[in-house]
């Protein structure tokens, strides 16, 4: 039989049973969403990629556990997992700064009239792109979840709803107060998006 042709549940199901392949499946179903969860919220590489194999090392640990049970899909579990590691992680390392630099091969084929305006843009975009970021981590929870699981996770709103155990209205309206509340934000700062 196909590994790859079968649902999230059966291969959870044949891990359990003490296969591994499936669970190398899960992790290459659904590394994309997890890392880029991960990713929005710690935004350093080196962390997420850190961050992201202890999710699939607690996923692994707690579905070979007794105490697993089905609660919705297996990509919102792991994306849970991921952000809530992430967020643990950002906590903990609140005084965390963040430099963006340009390595000299980003602008190398420029021309030496356009270069600076080209750098002062990325720069300016790279600020923006921070602001944003922060504006987003101090959205409610619930708000912020749908955002990231929206946006940077890729998923839909009916996946997401089951992620968080709530119905489709509420994840929904959920969204429509995040993006209400970023607008506030981004009006009271001037920020140009």
């Amino acid at each position: 039989m196909n590994n790859l042709c079968l649902s999230d549940t059966e291969l959870v199901r044949l891990y359990q049973q003490g296969q591994n392949a499936p669970f190398n499946i899960l992790i290459e179903r659904y590394k994309r969403p997890v890392f880029s969860a991960i990713y929005f919220v710690v935004n350093n590489k080196e962390v997420a990629e850190d961050l992201f194999q202890e999710t699939f090392i607690k996923a692994s640990t707690h579905l070979k556990s007794s105490n697993y049970k089905e609660m919705g899909k297996v990509s919102g579990w792991l994306v849970s997992i991921g952000r809530n590691l992430a967020l643990d992680y950002y906590r903990l390392n609140k005084r965390r700064t963040t430099f963006y630099e340009l390595k000299d091969n980003d602008y190398m084929h420029l021309s030496n009239h356009d270069s600076s305006s080209l750098i002062s843009n990325q720069l300016e975009q790279k600020e923006t792109a921070k602001t944003i970021r922060q504006f987003i981590l101090l959205l409610p929870e619930e708000q912020r979840e749908v955002l990231i699981l929206r946006h940077y996770a890729d998923m839909s709103f009916n996946d997401i709803a089951k992620a968080m155990n709530s119905n489709l209205n509420t994840t929904l309206g959920r969204m429509r107060y995040a993006i209400i509340n970023m607008r506030k934000m981004i009006e009271k700062t001037k920020v140009e998006v």
